[in-house]
């Protein structure tokens, strides 16, 4: 456990208690190993503003409720716990706990990862303010791989402060920025369009929503950690099955997403670039190949020769 108590945690905080500037939002599953370092490096965030930690405890069949039910106790006035007797699943357990957050911006950070820098929220909250065409905004990341920790996520510079946009987005696809250091505007969920919870995993669509109503933000210091599991879905390797079903959901989705009247002309020339190299890729002939470095033409000529045979 952490050593400071609730009174010290909160001693600089300015405003109405009740009425958190910032929600952390932190959904976990058979983390009993991991979920204390997560929660205390939430505690630990410096702050001059009301700050509450939402947790979703999805039915841990380990002793992970009975950690985070301690910590609820010890900070009744931070932390809130969303539980069921039930497990729900990943994807349903974040709609709900997000669906909790009461705060004007999110930060999350799944219960397996956890924070580096206590002045994190401050920094993020501060940049948001002062920003307000960003709806979204990220660092790089240690990752651990194996136990250890190795490198730092960090694909970009300086010069992308401000310009990645939903083109981007799109022909970057999903996980191009660390989950555990993100923070976004809570307006954001406000009204959600249909395809949201359409896709199989959360990062891509909540990085195309964000940049759809704004523009999203790098900020070059390293903030978190991010825990690659040896059996966590982006550590296993997957069978051609799974590939190939991965695959036609995102065509799915860049169908629903391509009928959608935020998207323009530009957009769905982007989309439709990437749906034709989802649907070479779910063949397992072409599975592998680096679709991006042989251009659209050949792309179109090698989905109609497959097409014919």
């Amino acid at each position: 456990m952490i050593e400071k108590t609730e009174k010290e945690i909160m001693k600089n905080w300015q405003g109405d208690i009740s009425n958190p500037v910032v929600s952390i939002c932190c959904i976990t599953y058979n983390h009993e190993q991991y979920i204390s370092e997560a929660i205390n490096s939430f505690l630990m965030q410096e702050t001059n503003f009301p700050f509450e930690i939402v947790i979703g405890e999805d039915c841990s069949t380990d002793n992970t409720r009975k950690i985070v039910e301690k910590y609820k106790e010890m900070y009744p006035n931070i932390i809130k716990l969303i539980v069921s007797e039930n497990n729900v699943g990943a994807q349903a357990n974040l709609q709900r706990t997000m669906e909790a957050c009461i705060g004007e911006y999110i930060a999350g950070c799944e219960g397996d990862d956890y924070w580096t820098d206590k002045n994190k929220l401050q920094i993020q909250k501060d940049f948001l303010e002062n920003n307000k065409n960003i709806s979204l905004v990220f660092t790089p990341a240690k990752q651990i791989q194996d136990g250890k920790k190795d490198f730092i996520r960090n694909e970009y510079n300086i010069k992308q402060i401000g310009k990645i946009d939903t083109a981007w987005v799109i022909k970057k696809g999903g996980g191009f920025y660390p989950s555990c250091s993100v923070m976004i505007r809570k307006e954001l969920f406000d009204n959600l369009p249909n395809w949201f919870y359409k896709h199989s995993t959360g990062d891509y669509p909540l990085a195309i929503l964000a940049s759809l109503k704004g523009k999203i933000a790098y900020l070059n210091e390293c903030t978190s950690v991010y825990r690659s599991q040896p059996n966590s879905v982006s550590h296993i390797k997957e069978s051609d099955e799974k590939i190939e079903q991965k695959c036609k959901n995102n065509i799915e989705f860049f169908e629903m997403l391509k009928n959608n009247n935020t998207i323009d002309e530009k957009l769905k020339k982007e989309m439709i670039k990437k749906e034709i190299y989802m649907k070479i890729s779910k063949t397992k002939k072409w599975g592998t190949i680096d679709l991006f470095k042989i251009g659209l033409k050949n792309m179109i000529k090698l989905i109609l020769k497959e097409l014919t045979k």
